[in-house]
């Protein structure tokens, strides 16, 4: 069986591969565009296109035209990008604020609430960054947690109240360590880059869109329906308006589909590789396995019911709805394989060790209430000590 770390240098290549055939993408959309203005430009002169684009000379007396082009697309798409990133940035309390989420006090009295912070402290030390705000979501009963926050000094860690009132400590020890990957890896600022990216793509679709409008209010102008004799220059630049609209349109809806798809699929692989993080954090891939086992076992599993879910589904712990072409993490199953190969989807076992610690929870006990938090987090510390040395 592969260990933790054959799984977190998988993961890092196969993002690596991802993020470049990304990168790759979009000077693709970028060349697709200057092919479409070097064809225009071609039937401007009544010349075949392929015949036009074919010809380096015609290529070379026309390469001012390509180079706008690219320009223009580039900084559309890049203006789209810093505008849309300047909204999904900043901390993260924030983000879980508007979820619902209410920031645990140190001095609370929940024993829950105090078991998570302990395990949150035990986290950071066993990961080396800054204890970031603590967070529940108060009216989520099924299992889930995410970080966000585009910089470590900025982060946050939330939870469902679900997650801490069904999983042990290691199982939480576990999903919090995997939420601490995702800081410590950049996967938030990663995932913010994408989307914006992809919103960058999304607003050429939605320019072709307001060409083709304007193209249908030439269409609709009183002139075209009284005067004969602009009537054919004006359905000429109809013409060409809906025909250039219709084209970017496309170029555009394609770019944000296949933007879309990749984003998914590297969203999929640093899932992984914060599986595998967590179980280096914490040394327990039972736990972790376990933990995404209680999720199989509960009957709304980690879905959420905040309306504002979609929008943050890359950032969770486990899939926050249903899973579509467009899903943001790995089948759960597939997780779980990951750390007890010998899973075979059945949840019995899950099911009994549930209804004990609901049963637990009812009579007041807590497992472990962090005491043994304290002795796990000087045996971390010493743990960091003994590597610095």
């Amino acid at each position: 069986m592969p260990s933790f770390l054959d799984y977190q240098d998988k993961a890092r290549k196969r993002t690596r591969f991802l993020v470049a055939l990304y990168l790759a993408f979009l000077f693709g959309i970028v060349a697709l565009f200057c092919l479409l203005a070097g064809g225009t430009a071609a039937l401007a002169e009544n010349l075949p296109p392929e015949a036009a684009l074919a010809d380096p000379d015609w290529l070379l007396d026309h390469s001012g035209v390509f180079a706008w082009t690219a320009g223009i697309v580039l900084a559309a798409v890049g203006l789209a990008t810093l505008f849309k990133a300047s909204q999904l940035g900043g901390g993260g309390e924030k983000v879980a604020e508007a979820l619902g989420g209410r920031r645990v006090s140190p001095r609370t009295r929940d024993r829950l609430e105090k078991r998570f912070l302990n395990v949150v402290e035990e986290m950071s030390i066993a990961s080396g960054i800054a204890i970031p705000a603590a967070y529940v979501l108060d009216g989520e009963p099924g299992i889930n947690a995410f970080a966000a926050g585009t910089s470590a000094n900025r982060a946050a860690v939330a939870v469902t109240r679900g997650a801490l009132e069904n999983l042990s400590r290691d199982e939480l020890q576990c999903v919090v360590g995997h939420e601490f990957s995702h800081i410590l890896n950049g996967d938030m600022r990663l995932n913010v880059r994408l989307l914006a990216s992809i919103f960058g793509i999304v607003c050429l679709a939605v320019f072709g869109k307001v060409l083709m409008r304007a193209a249908w209010e030439v269409m609709r102008s009183p002139r075209v329906r009284r005067s004969k004799d602009d009537k054919d220059d004006r359905l000429a630049i109809a013409m060409a308006l809906a025909l250039a609209g219709l084209a970017v349109w496309i170029l555009g809806s394609l770019g944000a589909l296949f933007g879309r798809i990749l984003q998914s699929t590297i969203s999929r692989q640093r899932e992984f590789l914060a599986d595998a993080s967590a179980v280096q954090f914490t040394r327990n891939p039972a736990g972790m396995a376990s933990a995404l086992k209680t999720i199989g076992a509960l009957s709304n599993h980690s879905a959420l019911e905040s309306p504002r879910a979609g929008e943050i589904s890359h950032m969770l712990f486990a899939a926050g709805g249903a899973q579509a072409l467009f899903a943001t993490h790995p089948p759960l199953d597939v997780r779980i394989r990951r750390f007890d190969p010998g899973f075979s989807g059945d949840y019995k076992e899950t099911y009994a060790a549930l209804k004990r610690r609901r049963e637990a929870l009812a009579a007041g006990v807590v497992d472990d209430d962090g005491n043994d938090g304290e002795a796990l987090r000087a045996a971390l510390a010493a743990g960091l000590l003994r590597r610095a040395a």
